[in-house]
């Protein structure tokens, strides 16, 4: 028979408790007392964790990186490797897997790839190209830009400051401003400047086309026909006609032609000036006024007298006026008018606005308030007292570039295509890459007389083609084109 001392009883109470105590259940990841590596009760099985040992009697279960959870068996998503470049990571329902939602630029499944569809890689028209695998990219600018992102102005772009002019960049730059030499104006130096006063000599006005890349001298002088008389030439250039206004006449029209029945009318007389610059008027009995308009107070015309008479004198002009026609009717006692084209109301003193002859092209006439004159609204491409001369500033005649140029009696016009296009107003591409024609002559595509060197002079002005002359706007003008009275730059 074993005798224990009471010491050896205490020590086999104790050694009792601590297996006990073993074998209980116990939370995961707390410390276990008592286990060795050979013979631990605790299991750290888990597809995601790990046993750690921290002395002979403790250890407990670690989760990888990226678990979570009692048995380490729940997706972390605060772990920054799951969803890289600022992507946010989504468990799924239930917690063993991810999905990544990318920020703007980033694709793939844990946003490792840069995604070149992103606008804000590649600015203002640049590509972007992957690079490193997808973990970055390059950009290739589009002309005019430069820079990792393409976001610079790039000042050596030959299309930012044309014609001689030099490109500065702003202080972003991202912007760009032009300075032009003489003669050129526009954002870009891309249009002519008419202020300029080496294109227009000898007094000559400085006109645009009309997309402003060209220019054309009016070398004609305003003082030859005056009065809104209209200035022709004649004798290839070395003279003028002057085609004068109603009611003026002589070479530049600078007299009162009396002959005109504007000026005195209900039967007036009209008195030429001594300098026939200016005319009186004698008026028939009854009438008053500068142009006998006016019905003398107290006093009856000659007309009124005739109708209270019951007699009508169709012989007096005052009945109808402006070259209308008079014929009596009911036995003389009363009469009618048979007007001139344009006129109407009883004794055609009106201005009859539905007259052909007055606003055409489908120009619309308006009559002024007293009646005897009228005015033309004239449609897009018209212009002139009646719409009768093609307006060649009008933007759908010549198009593409093309410049417009007017017949000899204004009411056709010509197109000088720019180089690729052809048709009547420029609109259709010519295939065969055509170019203006610079050899002499007329051009296939518009007509134009072009003269490119030294000019002809006055003796050959008879070698001209019909309807195209030179103006003697300059000594010598190299690299002119010159038609009808009108200078160009080629």
């Amino acid at each position: 028979m074993i005798q224990f001392s009471a010491k050896m009883a205490i020590w086999l109470v104790f050694l009792l408790s601590v297996l006990l105590d073993c074998n209980a259940e116990e939370p995961h990841l707390l410390v276990k007392r008592g286990a060795r590596p050979e013979n631990c009760y605790h299991n750290c099985n888990g597809e995601h964790e790990t046993c750690i040992y921290t002395s002979q009697t403790q250890y407990y279960c670690r989760c990888d990186v990226g678990w979570k959870g009692e048995h380490c068996n729940s997706i972390d998503c605060s772990y920054s490797g799951y969803c890289i470049n600022g992507g946010t990571c989504n468990p799924s329902p239930d917690q063993t897997n991810y999905t990544c939602k990318c920020a703007n630029g980033w694709t793939g499944n844990k946003c490792q790839t840069v995604d070149c569809s992103y606008v804000g890689y590649c600015l203002n028209g640049g590509t972007c190209h992957l690079t490193l695998g997808g973990a970055n990219h390059a950009c290739t600018c589009a002309p005019g830009w430069t820079d990792i992102n393409c976001h610079i102005r790039d000042c050596s772009y030959s299309g930012y400051c044309v014609n001689g002019g030099t490109c500065s960049l702003s202080n972003d730059r991202s912007n760009f401003s032009c300075k032009c030499v003489d003669g050129w104006t526009g954002s870009n130096c891309q249009k002519r400047d008419c202020s300029y006063h080496g294109y227009c000599a000898n007094g000559g006005t400085c006109h645009l086309s009309s997309d402003g890349e060209r220019y054309y001298c009016n070398c004609s002088y305003s003082g030859y026909c005056v009065n809104g008389g209209t200035c022709s030439l004649s004798n290839g250039g070395s003279s003028y006609i002057c085609n004068c206004a109603d009611g003026w006449k002589d070479n530049n029209c600078q007299k009162r032609d009396c002959s005109y029945t504007g000026y005195c009318i209900n039967g007036g007389t009209c008195i030429q000036s001594s300098g026939q610059t200016r005319y009186t008027c004698t008026c028939a009995n009854g009438w008053t006024g500068n142009n006998c308009q006016t019905v003398v107070v107290g006093q009856v015309p000659r007309a009124m007298q005739e109708m209270n008479n019951l007699l009508t004198d169709c012989s007096y002009s005052g009945y109808c006026v402006n070259g209308g026609s008079c014929s009596s009717s009911n036995g003389g006692s009363s009469y009618t008018c048979s007007c001139a084209g344009g006129w109407t109301r009883p004794n055609c003193e009106t201005r009859d606005c539905t007259y052909s002859g007055y606003c055409v092209n489908d120009g619309n006439c308006s009559v002024s308030i007293k009646g005897s004159s009228y005015t033309c609204s004239c449609a897009d491409g018209w212009t002139g007292d009646n719409c009768q001369t093609r307006d060649c500033s009008y933007g759908s005649y010549c198009v593409n570039g093309g410049t417009c140029y007017l017949s000899s009696d204004g009411t056709s016009y010509t197109c000088c295509c720019s180089a690729g296009w052809t048709g009547v107003n420029c609109q259709t591409r010519d295939i065969n890459g055509g170019e203006m024609d610079t050899n002499n002559s007329k051009t296939d595509n518009c007509g134009t007389y072009l003269k490119l060197g030294k000019r002809k002079s006055r003796s050959d002005a008879s070698n001209d083609l019909d309807g195209y002359q030179y103006l003697n706007c300059e000594q010598e003008n190299e690299g002119v084109v010159v038609y009808n009275n009108l200078l160009l730059n080629p």
